[in-house]
């Protein structure tokens, strides 16, 4: 029997550490959606050069970049709502099991 109540206590002591883990994991999918449709665009997107041809590589190279920031800010902002989604999903289940507090 004390085997279980030693696993209770040390349950109960990593808690905190394992809500800041679920946080920061939380917390970094925008990041990890603005990376990933950054990413993804650069790799849809061909060469400038190959694209237009030397004469008009400066202008192609803004609009990629116009057209990367927005494919950016899209996975941010996809990665927002997803991490608000589990988050919410996650305080309803805490209220719902009763070890909500407050």
């Amino acid at each position: 029997m004390t085997g279980v109540t030693e696993r209770a206590r040390c349950d109960t002591q990593h808690e905190p550490m394992r809500t800041v883990l679920r946080y920061l994991a939380l917390c970094s999918l925008p990041l990890v959606g603005g990376a990933g449709a950054g990413a993804g665009f650069t790799q849809m997107q061909g060469d400038c050069v190959t694209l237009v041809g030397p004469l008009l590589v400066s202008k192609c190279h803004a609009r990629q970049l116009q057209y990367r920031h927005r494919f950016e800010l899209a996975g941010v902002a996809l990665g927002v709502v997803v991490a608000a989604g589990v988050g919410a999903w996650l305080q309803r289940r805490r209220a719902s099991d009763g070890t909500l507090e407050g």
